[in-house]
């Protein structure tokens, strides 16, 4: 639907329910076209987008041409700034201001063009005459989708050099990038000083859809200095690649999407990408990662989930938040030293904010938070909460086995203790999960578990001790006597049906 209004319309530089259809200018805009003329500049900061045109006589919104002795004055008098050109006839003056307002139109009609095709690189191609500096565009995993045609072959920076080499931005810039700024999925435009590999500063725009970064647009300061009318122009440009690039959904392009929402779909993902995005944040695949959920219960969820997304990236800029409408995504990784704090501080988070929040098991493969999100979602629409809307997946897993049809999502519900133990049997060849589902099915007796086992009570109670030793939770409890029992039949059965490996 959106990809047809873009196309029908040829309008998404600007909202297409604008009543005048003429793009407007600013005086730094008009004066980064005349740069070549060195022409005397008095325009404040922030001077505003409104000039529609360029006239003789004063009229609203119009930006005033008027001689003044040998020299021509673009004048907007309701903001008192000016642009003098020198030494050039008034017929010749207002051609020249009349031909920007020309040239910015023909820009915008020519952009729109190939956002309707998808032509990304001739975008930015397009874009080198308004801003005469380079440019890259990044989707949401940080891998290139264009780099400025007129700078390939030039002597840049090193992360330029980078990009074109390995068409994804260098960790070490990427790194530097979210350490200058506490979120960077704010939607306004941010100024990055020099930064990783990158020598040059830049001005730098996200794309974001649904809560979620899914591309860049970075402007670099390399042949002219920046100014408020490129940060203008770039902010148009970004609202027409926004949409775009969210309308875009082309298989091979996942330009909206990100490998971690990818996942939590099932789905494939691009194997490079997902390598990078670990790189970037320092994990690896098979770390131990726990998913946790918040959901809000307020009618103006969208306004709380913002504030509390900005608040979870502000603090843990190392995890990924994605938002899926009223719920909160946040994986973390759990064999790291700040686990505990992190999870702290989420379960807080959300007794402040007033949101239910639930956590799955923590399991080893970041290929598998597919299933931990099934977990906390189970968890959340448990009937009753430990404290104050927290659902601690652990105490639901029971049933959770019980009721799903799944034999994967059994598997994955397994006892944490129970899959450390079967694990190590996979790896090692480890005899502890064998000797403790002995022990568990003859009802705890020592003497029965020793001769089915044909060892020594003495050695049965050894080898007891030592398994005690690794697991987190006490088989004494009822709850979790029953959990480990039913896990090791899940286990024992998809070894069996040959799905899992075998001891």
């Amino acid at each position: 639907m959106e990809r047809d209004r873009l196309s029908r319309t040829g309008k998404p530089l600007r909202d297409i329910d604008d009543k005048d259809d003429s793009m407007k200018l600013s005086m730094w805009m008009i004066a980064n076209r005349l740069e070549f003329m060195d022409p005397e500049i008095h325009i404040q900061d922030r001077a505003p987008q409104v000039l529609s045109s360029a006239r003789l006589t004063n009229a609203t919104n119009c930006a005033v041409v008027t001689a003044d002795g040998p020299d021509v004055v673009c004048i907007h008098s309701e903001e008192k700034d000016f642009i003098r050109l020198k030494n050039i006839p008034l017929s010749e003056g207002i051609a020249l201001i009349q031909d920007v307002f020309d040239f910015y139109q023909d820009w915008e009609m020519k952009i729109n063009r190939y956002l309707g095709q998808y032509d990304y690189q001739n975008v930015l191609d397009s874009c080198w005459p308004v801003f005469h500096n380079p440019m890259t565009l990044l989707n949401g995993q940080k891998k290139v989708l264009a780099m400025s045609s007129r700078y390939m072959d030039e002597p840049m920076d090193d992360e330029w050099a980078y990009l074109l080499k390995y068409h994804y931005a260098s960790v070490d810039t990427a790194r530097a990038h979210r350490q200058s700024h506490i979120c960077l999925e704010d939607e306004s435009p941010q100024i990055y000083r020099r930064v990783g590999r990158a020598q040059y500063d830049s001005l730098s725009i996200p794309l974001i859809f649904r809560h979620t970064v899914f591309g860049r647009i970075n402007l670099l300061q390399r042949d002219r200095k920046l100014n408020y009318g490129d940060l203008q122009l770039l902010e148009l440009l970004a609202a027409g690649l926004k949409r775009s690039l969210s309308g875009h959904r082309d298989e091979d392009m996942p330009y909206h999407g990100d490998c971690f929402s990818m996942l939590l779909e099932n789905k494939l993902t691009v194997q490079e990408e997902l390598n990078y995005q670990l790189t970037y944040l320092k994990w690896k695949r098979k770390d131990s990662f726990q998913l946790f959920l918040l959901e809000s219960q307020d009618s103006a969820w969208e306004l709380v989930n913002r504030l509390v997304t900005d608040t979870i990236r502000s603090r843990l800029s190392g995890s990924p938040v994605i938002v899926k409408e009223k719920k909160i995504i946040v994986i973390l990784r759990a064999n790291t030293a700040g686990y505990e704090e992190a999870k702290e501080f989420l379960l807080l988070a959300a007794k402040d904010m007033g949101l239910c929040v639930s956590y799955s098991l923590i399991l080893p493969d970041i290929m598998h938070i597919y299933y931990m999100l099934r977990q906390a979602a189970y968890a959340m629409r448990s009937e009753d909460g430990e404290a104050q809307g927290t659902f601690d997946f652990y105490g639901y897993a029971l049933n959770y086995m019980i009721e799903s049809p799944s034999l994967w999502e059994r598997f994955f519900a397994v006892h944490p203790d129970i899959l450390h133990l079967w694990l190590k049997k996979q790896k090692y060849q480890d005899t502890k999960y064998d000797t403790f589902w002995c022990y568990l099915e003859n009802d705890r007796s020592l003497i029965r578990a020793a001769a089915k086992l044909f060892i020594h009570r003495n050695t049965l109670v050894y080898h007891l001790k030592r398994i005690h030793e690794l697991v987190e939770y006490n088989p004494e409890d009822t709850y979790t006597l029953d959990y480990m029992k039913i896990s090791m039949r899940v286990l024992n059965m998809l070894e069996r049906e040959k799905m899992i490996g075998g001891g």
